[in-house]
């Protein structure tokens, strides 16, 4: 959706619109209605946010993270930075008829994710690429809502393509500063991670 805004009262009402994932785009940039509008327009095409991880948390009790993604890499992109890059949109000039592909810092895999997020949570977590019907599965069982389980394994079999690897300027060229990296968005949300050994798994 897009909303009509003046950036600081000056110039003319500018039309900022937030798109899907950057991975989703197939030939060009999405479709948006604001092209046909006659307003100017600026698009912004995030990737995967970070901040959907803390939702998996519970499907990695087990100790793995099950997800259709192969062996491809996703720069994932904290959602605090774009809605940061939508603001200096909205308040700096030049940006019409932009399009601003939002990524994090870095490309990872979901084997170093993982890793990653075990260190978190203070338990080994290991990467298991399944097909959509296992990851399916596996996110309903751990009591992932079924439209949010569907969701993630379209969205993730589109990552297993590789369609979301790409790293951008985009935050460090708006911003000013490195686009906030997974080590950093694990330690701002400590209070969110349960940490330690799982102890439904230690009674088994």
């Amino acid at each position: 959706m897009g909303r009509r805004r003046r950036a600081g009262g000056r110039g003319p009402e500018r039309r900022g619109f937030t798109g899907g994932g950057r991975g989703r785009r197939r030939g060009g940039p999405p479709a948006d209605p604001g092209r046909c509008s006659g307003l100017p327009w600026t698009v912004l095409a995030p990737n995967g946010f970070l901040q959907n991880f803390l939702g998996l948390v519970p499907a990695l009790r087990p100790g793995t993270l099950a997800l259709p993604a192969a062996d491809a890499a996703v720069s994932y992109v904290d959602a605090r930075d774009v809605a940061e890059v939508a603001a200096a949109v909205l308040a700096t000039d030049g940006h019409e008829g932009a399009v601003h592909e939002v990524t994090g810092p870095e490309s990872l895999t979901h084997h170093e994710i993982a890793r990653q997020l075990g260190g978190a949570l203070g338990r080994d977590v290991t990467y298991r690429a399944g097909t959509p019907e296992q990851a399916r599965a596996a996110l309903l069982g751990s009591g992932v809502p079924e439209w949010q389980a569907d969701g993630l394994v379209e969205l993730y079999g589109l990552y297993a393509t590789g369609a979301a690897s790409a790293v951008t300027d985009t935050v460090p060229r708006l911003l000013g500063r490195p686009a906030r990296s997974l080590a950093t968005f694990l330690t701002d949300h400590t209070a969110l991670l349960p940490s330690g050994p799982d102890t439904a798994q230690e009674n088994r």
